[in-house]
């Protein structure tokens, strides 16, 4: 894998399915692909501020912040943060994907939208609590 070239990434899940967004990211074909893994890090150089800029307008973002995040991954920017930043964010909060406490996690930390696995969970609940109450009420 060129991790310096997001045009070619080639990322799998943690099961090892292929991640999908890759192909809606903005910087897919960006022609300045080092600006993603610039050598001085931080936001005050140019080339990671210019991809953080190109992130800002990425509809895929934020499915790419949790990836780095759920990696880790330690170089880079992913979603619009450098590694320094995304260590510092995920030191502040975890979040058990795929759970209700997950889902209310995400709207906590104002990490949204929710992951899909935290959405299905919630979903899950929902649909419990209303079939609960219909047994209630008759």
């Amino acid at each position: 894998m060129d991790h310096h070239d997001p045009g070619r990434l080639r990322l799998a899940d943690p099961a090892g399915q292929p991640v999908t967004w890759v192909e809606d990211a903005a910087c897919r074909d960006d022609p300045y692909p080092d600006d993603w893994f610039p050598d001085t890090p931080g936001t005050r150089n140019p080339s990671a501020a210019r991809a953080i800029d190109i992130c800002r307008s990425c509809p895929v973002s934020h499915d790419c912040l949790r990836y780095a995040q759920t990696r880790p991954e330690p170089h880079g920017i992913w979603g619009g943060m450098t590694a320094q930043q995304r260590l510092g964010r995920r030191r502040s909060y975890e979040i058990r994907h795929g759970t209700k406490e997950g889902y209310q996690a995400h709207h906590r930390y104002a990490d949204l939208p929710p992951c899909a696995d935290c959405r299905e969970a919630h979903r899950v609940v929902q649909a419990a609590n209303r079939r609960r109450r219909e047994e209630r009420t008759g």
